[in-house]
């Protein structure tokens, strides 16, 4: 009797849970499109992405990445440097605080619909070489992770690495996604963000955009750095970087979706202070170019500016620039790339 109570019990479980699951499945396809960045409010993108949309201009160059992006890509000194005399094509500043390879992927695929909605047929997209894979921990329950964690995600996920960085840290990628897209397709929490959407940080946005600064966040000074670089030694040596599967896959998805005539694509490696072996002057070597679906796509390497970039009064901490920072490294790396066009286009 007692074991025949359990089973009924358990019965019903499965009913209730499995309702739960189908009808939380229906409301995600019928009432969350997955593909959709700006039908769901998540602080930092949501502000980044009514920046673009609410300017009148058209932007034809987008920088994306992490925090390094977001306070370290001056789209103004850029453009100097990039386009010369005029200030033609405008870049844009979509790096964004605590981002990940994950979200910078979608936000360049939402920049990539941005363009072809208002009629551009040529963009560039810069794209953060060294960004994490996955959101932090603190992030995995949050509006950010939830609304771009569906199944082309995971799969990007899985997909990025080879298994040369160990099965632990390939798995602790994977489980991550995995856990972060089932809070995708169940959470009904995206739905009631629709009905119950927040406002917007407009303190957040003036601040973004005063000045023209097109979504870069000008950190100030840090007298500490002073002491923190002077242990650099006067000799840099060189270590190989990384080149994952992923950045293959990442040219592979936004060519793919890009409906523009042309679209070109470089990925840059943000400088940071707080990498292992930095401050014994170790720093990683990229190649200059690698192959993409549609011919060589440059490889920036900010690193290679000897210590240009790496003096106190252009840091606000070990991993992030100042706004005297950003405007150094954005006119180092708008000349690199206009030299490398010219040359190679």
């Amino acid at each position: 009797m007692i074991f025949q109570n359990r089973v009924r019990i358990m019965k019903v479980m499965s009913i209730l849970v499995s309702s739960f699951v189908a009808m939380a499945a229906l409301i995600s396809v019928v009432f969350c499109r997955t593909d959709d960045l700006t039908g769901f409010y998540a602080n930092w993108r949501s502000e980044k992405l009514a920046m673009l949309d609410r300017d009148p201009h058209l932007y034809l160059v987008a920088a994306f990445g992490s925090s390094h992006v977001h306070n370290g890509f001056d789209p103004r000194s850029f453009d100097a440097a990039f386009s010369g005399a005029t200030n033609t094509p405008k870049s844009f500043n979509l790096g964004i605080e605590g981002g990940s390879q994950t979200e910078q992927r979608k936000m360049a695929l939402e920049y990539l619909k941005y363009v072809h909605q208002r009629g551009g047929q040529h963009a560039i997209i810069l794209l953060e070489m060294e960004d994490g894979m996955n959101f932090q921990d603190i992030y995995l329950a949050h509006p950010r992770a939830i609304n771009i964690y569906d199944w082309s995600t995971i799969k990007f996920v899985a997909e990025y690495s080879s298994f040369h960085i160990g099965a632990v840290r390939w798995l602790g990628r994977l489980q991550y996604a995995l856990r972060a897209g089932c809070l995708h397709y169940l959470n009904v929490g995206m739905l009631s963000n629709r009905i119950f959407r927040p406002p917007l940080d407009e303190s957040l946005i003036a601040r973004q955009t005063a000045d023209d600064r097109r979504g870069l966040d000008d950190l100030p000074v840090n007298s500490d750095m002073k002491q923190y670089l002077s242990v650099l030694p006067a000799s840099i040596s060189a270590i190989p970087g990384e080149i994952e599967p992923g950045h293959y896959h990442l040219l592979r998805d936004l060519y793919a979706a890009s409906l523009i005539k042309d679209l070109k694509i470089a990925y840059f490696v943000m400088p940071l202070m707080h990498k292992p072996g930095f401050l014994s002057g170790i720093i990683p070597l990229y190649p200059t170019e690698i192959d993409g679906p549609q011919g060589k796509v440059p490889v920036i390497n900010l690193y290679e500016t000897g210590y240009e970039l790496f003096k106190p009064d252009l840091w606000h901490d070990d991993a992030h620039l100042n706004g005297s920072g950003a405007r150094v490294l954005s006119r180092i790396l708008g000349a690199k790339l206009r030299n490398y066009y010219s040359v190679n286009f």
